[in-house]
């Protein structure tokens, strides 16, 4: 039917990664006994620097674009200016801070030399856990979260309200989504078993495409 893509699996293609990128560059990340980094689950890269989170250890790592480490962001612990520990981090491209997202609904605020601003936090009745965070303007937040009813709620921080909630199912569908991702100004979201891949829009989801 219209739309079908037919594939021979018996004459696969050949294909190679030069055929996606135009280069391959390997670039060694300093270690020292004040840098060791365990695991790597996101990376950011912003102004030519590393923003390297592990998850792990809770730390945020900044290197420079010939990797070499320039400070990081370590702060565990209960007081002002600190977390218990890192679901997810982003770098808001519309006020320039680095955001770091605690599970229970802190957004702990720090600039880009890791200085500790403030902290701000989800305010919505019976909210459980949020598991990532994008901005799509200057006012929105977007989290994304696998054990609410609702997976994708739209926040305002500032105002400290709750703008829209949507994308309904179980909880046991909802682990199966993915982290959201960046492409040039927009935010995407998907999950394996869902055959449609989402845009995070300013005010609701968009279907972006469908397999």
């Amino acid at each position: 039917t219209d739309g079908t893509i037919f594939v021979d699996m018996d004459k696969p293609e050949s294909v190679s990664l030069f055929d996606y990128f135009s280069s391959i560059e390997l670039i060694p990340l300093e270690t020292s006994p004040d840098v060791l980094v365990t695991a790597i689950s996101k990376i950011i890269i912003h102004q030519d620097n590393y923003y390297a989170l592990d998850p792990k250890q809770s730390i945020i790592f900044v290197f420079d674009k010939k990797g070499n480490s320039l400070f990081k962001i370590d702060k565990k612990g209960q007081g002002d200016g600190e977390y218990t520990h890192i679901q997810d981090f982003n770098i808001n491209h519309f006020s320039g801070n680095i955001e770091i997202l605690e599970a229970y609904g802190s957004v702990h605020i720090y600039d880009l030399s890791g200085n500790y601003i403030e902290t701000k936090r989800i305010t919505i009745p019976d909210f459980r856990v949020a598991h990532t965070l994008t901005v799509v303007d200057s006012q929105t937040h977007v989290f994304h979260t696998k054990y609410q009813p609702k997976k994708i709620i739209y926040f305002n921080l500032d105002e400290q309200k709750l703008l829209h909630e949507e994308f309904e199912e179980t909880m046991r569908l909802g682990g199966f989504s993915n982290h959201p991702y960046q492409y040039k100004d927009n935010w995407f979201f998907f999950r394996p078993i869902h055959p449609v891949v989402y845009k995070m829009g300013e005010k609701q989801l968009e279907v972006a495409f469908r397999f």
